[in-house]
């Protein structure tokens, strides 16, 4: 089977951010704007420290998180059970559940890499205003918690 498609590279000094419906910072890299891409699409989320997005789901798109850098967290479901993640860390959120992300620093961003089923990137995104109280009452205890996982370095020796 022959085919016109070519891969496609693209790097991220390219990358422009916009900031989506849910309030997150995302650079679409791989999409139908920019590639011949059919069922999926890629992109960085930059998430400044203390930050969290708006409650949301996804009606039809899969998605997997993989985190470059930082600590952050999913509230998912419509309980917004916890879900901590950090680097190296690989997250799936299927269609249809809702979730936010929660960066748990105050001083540093968190860096992630999503895939998704959307091939746009950007349309499959359905606010749930109706959550965003309960994210926002989890959002202290969630970052002290964090604090208190941290591991504490011994002093200098000198």
């Amino acid at each position: 089977m022959a085919t016109n498609r070519r891969p496609v590279i693209r790097r991220m000094k390219e990358m422009r951010a916009v900031k989506g419906r849910h309030d997150q910072a995302v650079a679409p890299v791989l999409s139908t704007r920019n590639a011949d891409v059919d069922d999926i699409s890629a992109g960085y989320v930059h998430m400044p420290a203390a930050h969290h997005s708006k409650a949301h789901l996804h009606r039809t798109t899969e998605i997997v998180i993989f985190v470059l850098s930082g600590h952050a967290c999913t509230l998912w479901g419509k309980n917004l059970t916890p879900l901590i993640h950090g680097v190296g860390d690989l997250v799936y959120i299927p269609p249809r559940v809702p979730h936010a992300a929660v960066n748990l620093s105050a001083d540093k961003p968190v860096l992630a890499l999503e895939i998704r089923t959307d091939p746009t990137f950007t349309q499959d995104v359905v606010l749930l205003p109706g959550l965003d109280p309960a994210v926002e009452e989890q959002l202290d205890t969630l970052r002290r918690n964090h604090l208190e996982r941290l591991p504490t370095l011994p002093p200098p020796p000198w």
